[in-house]
């Protein structure tokens, strides 16, 4: 199933289970965008301590490049 590592502000990491927002597998839609930085807004909820972000595909976004 897909995967998102996000990064704290203090450097600490995690990996949050994606789904659709109803809780079914979302995998194909995300292909387009697999290994790319994205901002995503959505509900996170917590299942027997794996974390999931329930979120459709029109909710994520490529996120901009960092300022150098």
């Amino acid at each position: 199933p897909p995967m998102l590592l996000v990064r704290g502000v203090l450097g600490e990491e995690a990996l949050v289970l994606l789904v659709s927002s109803d809780g079914h597998a979302i995998g194909g839609e995300l292909a387009g965008i697999a290994g790319a930085p994205v901002e995503v807004r959505g509900r996170l909820t917590r299942d027997r301590g794996t974390l999931v972000l329930h979120a459709d595909r029109a909710q994520y976004r490529l996120a901009p490049a960092p300022a150098r």
